[in-house]
C-alpha cells in the first residue's frame, strides 16, 4: 500500500522530470556527431572577440583554450567542438527548465508539461539541439528575465514593507540586466529581440 501510493505520487514529478531533460539527453547523445557548418568558426570568433557578449562566451565556456598556432587538423577541431557543446546541452536544458517554469506560472503545471512535451519534439531540438549556436543563450535569458517579470507580477509589494519592495526593484533590475544582455549577444537582432520581449513582459503583468 505505501508502495502504491508513493507511486502515484511520484509519477507526476517523474514524468515532468523526463519531459525536462529529454532534450537535453537527445543534444547530449550527438555530441560526437559531426561538425555543422558554421559551428568551428562561430567558436574560433568567440575565442577571438577581445570584447565576447555573452552569447560568445557561452559558446566557448567548455571549449579548451587553443595552444600555440591555429588548430587546423580535422581531429582537433572535432574534439574542440564537441568539448564546446557541453555548453549548448546545459543551455538547452536551461531553457527547457525555464519555459517549464514560466508555463506554470502562467497557466499551471498541465499546460506547462504539454508545453515541454511539445518542445522535446521540435526538430531543431531533437535532430540540431546539440549544434553551437549563440541564439541558445539569448532565448535563455530572455526566459529568465520572462521569469522574473513574472514573479514581480505576483509579488504584493505594500508601502510599508521596503525590504519587499527592494526586492521588487531588484527582480526588475535583474530582468532588464537579463533582457540587455539578450540584446547585446544578438546585436542585428535587437529589435526583433525588443518586440516578443516587450510583449512577454506585458502579458506577464497584465496576467499577474
Amino acid at each position: 500500500m505505501i508502495l502504491a501510493r508513493w507511486g502515484r505520487r511520484a509519477w507526476g514529478p517523474s514524468l515532468v522530470l523526463l519531459a525536462v531533460i529529454l532534450p537535453a539527453l537527445a543534444a547530449g547523445a550527438s555530441l560526437d556527431a559531426l561538425v555543422e557548418p558554421g559551428e568551428w568558426e562561430r567558436l574560433q570568433a568567440a575565442a577571438s572577440a577581445q570584447r565576447p557578449t555573452f552569447g560568445e562566451m557561452f559558446l566557448g565556456w567548455c571549449a579548451a583554450p587553443a595552444e600555440g598556432a591555429a588548430v587546423v587538423d580535422d581531429e582537433q577541431v572535432a574534439r574542440r567542438v564537441g568539448e564546446a557543446r557541453l555548453a549548448q546541452v546545459f543551455g538547452v536544458l536551461a531553457c527547457t527548465m525555464l519555459g517549464y517554469l514560466v508555463c506554470t506560472l502562467a497557466n499551471g503545471r498541465a499546460m506547462a508539461l504539454l508545453s515541454t512535451l511539445c518542445f522535446c519534439v521540435l526538430p531543431p531540438v531533437v535532430s540540431d539541439g546539440h549544434v553551437l549556436r549563440a541564439e541558445t543563450a539569448v532565448v535563455m535569458l530572455q526566459l529568465l528575465a520572462l521569469l522574473l517579470v513574472q514573479l514581480l507580477a505576483m509579488a504584493q509589494l505594500p508601502a510599508a514593507a521596503s525590504f519587499r519592495r527592494a526586492g521588487g526593484v531588484a527582480l526588475g533590475a535583474t530582468a532588464a540586466a537579463c533582457l540587455g544582455l539578450a540584446v547585446a549577444s544578438m546585436p542585428t537582432m535587437g529589435g526583433v529581440l525588443l518586440f516578443p520581449s516587450g510583449l512577454a513582459t506585458l502579458a506577464a503583468i497584465l496576467v499577474g
